[in-house]
C-alpha cells in the first residue's frame, strides 16, 4: 500500500486533534474522540501516560486508538508536547537503551512511551491484541518520537502483518544502531515529514549521537508557492512546526476540508486554525518552566 500524501495530511491532522483538545484541560486523562465528526473512526480505547519523570501527574492524556470502518484498520494516534514540563523532559537528550534492546534512544522521549497505557495494558500489548488486518501509527513532534518507538515495537510484534508510521515534525529518535534496526523491518512502512524551517527535526544534535530515520520527506515553505495548486505557506517560526500547518503543506484540499469543517463545527475551529493566544500561552509557559529549572541548578 502506498500513501499519498493527502493520505498523511488527513491522518496526521488526527494528533493535532488530540493536541488542541487536550490543550484547555492539561489534567485530563480521558478526552472524548469526536465521532460525530469523524464518523468512519471508532474510539477502541484512550491512552495515558505519564508525560515527565518529575512526578506533577503520573496520568494525563496521550492519545487515542482508533478502528477505521470498512478496512478494520486500528490507528494509535499520539499526541505531541503540550504541557510546560513536557518541554523540559523532552529537552533532557540523554540516551538509553532502546525498548527493543537494538541501539540507544532518547531517554525522555523513551520515559513516556514506556508509560503509555490503555485500560491498564501497555500501549503494545493492547493493541496488538486488536488483531487487525494492519496497523497505522500517527504521531506529531514528541508523539512522532512516541509513535516511532511504538511502532518498531509493534511491527516486531505483529510481524508480517503490515505497520505504517505516520510521523511530523519528528525529532531524531537514536543512534545509528537504533535507526538501522527500525528501518530493516519489512513489515514497517515508514512516512516521516518535517517542515525544512521546523527547528524540532534538528533536535536532539547529531553531535550527541543522533540520527535521522531515512526517507524523511523534508518540505520547503519557500519552494510552496510554485507548487500547484499553491500549498499554505507558514509565516511564523512557532506555527512552523504546527500540525495544521504541516498538513497544509502536504495537501492544501485536505488543509481547506478541514478548515471548512471547523467553520461548520465551532467546537474544533481551534484544531484547524492556527491560535496566536494558544501558541502565546505555550511559549510563556515553556519560558517559565525554563526560567524556574535554571533557578534550581
Amino acid at each position: 500500500m502506498t500513501r499519498t500524501n493527502g493520505d498523511i495530511a488527513s491522518l496526521g491532522y488526527f494528533a493535532g486533534l488530540a493536541e488542541n483538545l487536550f490543550f484547555p484541560n492539561t489534567t485530563a486523562t480521558e478526552i472524548p474522540f469526536p465521532t460525530n465528526l469523524f464518523p468512519s473512526y471508532s474510539l477502541v480505547g484512550t491512552i495515558v501516560g505519564d508525560g515527565t519523570k518529575l512526578g506533577d501527574q503520573p496520568s494525563v492524556f496521550f492519545g487515542w486508538v482508533l478502528k477505521e470502518a470498512g478496512t478494520n484498520i486500528i490507528y494509535t494516534v499520539i499526541r505531541g508536547t503540550i504541557r510546560a514540563v513536557e518541554w523540559i523532559q523532552d529537552a533532557t537528550f540523554n540516551m538509553v537503551s532502546s525498548p527493543t534492546g537494538h541501539g540507544r534512544v532518547e531517554d525522555g522521549f523513551n520515559y513516556v512511551y514506556q508509560s503509555l497505557k490503555v485500560n491498564g495494558q501497555s500501549l503494545v500489548d493492547f493493541v496488538s491484541s486488536q488483531n487487525a488486518p494492519s496497523y497505522g501509527v500517527i504521531g506529531h513532534s514528541l508523539g512522532s518520537a512516541v509513535a516511532t518507538y511504538f511502532a518498531v515495537d509493534l511491527a516486531a510484534k505483529v510481524n508480517p502483518k503490515l505497520v505504517e508510521l505516520f510521523a511530523l515534525a519528528s525529532p531524531m529518535t537514536g543512534d545509528q544502531t537504533y535507526v538501522n534496526y527500525a528501518a530493516s523491518l519489512a513489515n514497517l512502512s515508514r512516512y516521516v515529514v518535517n517542515n525544512y524551517t521546523d527547528l524540532v527535526p534538528k533536535l536532539p544534535p547529531s553531535d550527541a549521537g543522533y540520527v535521522a530515520l531515512p526517507d524523511i520527506e523534508i518540505v520547503n515553505p519557500a519552494e510552496l508557492a510554485t507548487l500547484n495548486p499553491p500549498r499554505y505557506m507558514p509565516n511564523d517560526p512557532l506555527a512552523n512546526h504546527m500540525v495544521e500547518n504541516y498538513v497544509g503543506m502536504l495537501d492544501i484540499t485536505v488543509f481547506d476540508n478541514l478548515r471548512l469543517g471547523a467553520a461548520l463545527n465551532p467546537e474544533i475551529i481551534s484544531t484547524t486554525k492556527p491560535s496566536t493566544s494558544l501558541l502565546t500561552t505555550v511559549v510563556s509557559s515553556v519560558t517559565n518552566a525554563l526560567n524556574s529549572l535554571f533557578s534550581w541548578l
